[in-house]
């Protein structure tokens, strides 16, 4: 019994751990391109042509990585407006982190080779694990909404 129980804390510590390492490597991807995406939009800008889309673009983008890896916190005894923010840009993050996962696996626009069927593989799992997470911070937030009224 106890050697079970040690074996399912190692596996839920390992599966913890590959979690973090994959929505890290999506996040640091995902946060590039915002980088990008600034300097596209400041570029047009200094240039004279108000180019909001692409700054929004950046913003939006560096908020999702910052909640790719904010939702990989342990947050089980936050406060609630913790977990609705955390929620909330963990949302983002998987908005964002579905769409590059179809732009990676899009035969059309991507040439179907190994580098990029891994980079799919990594964005689809962090998308798996992202909304997982989410969606146990809006159970821990309904929890405490719940525990509150009553």
């Amino acid at each position: 019994m106890a050697d079970q129980l040690k074996r399912n804390r190692i596996s839920k510590l390992i599966l913890r751990i590959a979690s973090c390492v994959i929505s890290a490597y999506a996040a640091v991807l995902i946060f590039a391109i915002s980088l990008a995406a600034y300097a596209g939009g400041l570029a047009e800008w200094g240039r004279g042509n108000p180019y909001k889309e692409t700054l929004l673009l950046g913003i939006f983008l560096s908020v999702s990585a910052i909640g790719i890896v904010a939702i990989q916190t342990n947050v089980d005894r936050s406060r609630k407006t913790a977990l609705i923010v955390g929620a909330l840009v963990g949302g983002m993050g998987s908005l964002a982190l579905v769409s590059f996962a179809v732009g990676c696996l899009n035969p059309i626009t991507r040439i179907l080779d190994p580098s990029n069927a891994v980079e799919a593989i990594i964005f689809a799992l962090a998308t798996l694990v992202t909304i997982l997470r989410t969606r146990h911070f809006l159970r821990m937030a309904w929890a405490q909404q719940r525990t509150h009224v009553n």
